[in-house]
């Protein structure tokens, strides 16, 4: 009896905890595939991964479609290595 209260609590815990998760499916947007570059998502847009157990991360991506920081101005770009 004991043991199945136990149960109970447990499960109850479990499912209270999942569902206050921040999200539970993955969200690219599209991307695609270039072989020249990489993997390209859309500019300025947020991107959601999640293994939908123990961790959920947000990121952006930046003005070319990449998860990286953004690239330096065109005028700062010719001044440096």
């Amino acid at each position: 009896m004991l043991a199945a209260g136990l149960l109970l609590i447990a499960l109850l815990g479990e499912w209270a905890l999942r569902s206050c998760a921040p999200f539970t499916e993955n969200a690219t947007g599209w991307n695609r595939y270039l072989p020249e570059v990489g993997l390209m998502n859309p500019p300025n847009t947020e991107i959601k991964y999640t293994n939908r157990f123990d961790y959920w991360t947000v990121t952006r991506t930046n003005s070319l479609g990449f998860v990286d920081r953004e690239p330096p101005a065109p005028e700062r770009a010719a001044a440096s290595c």
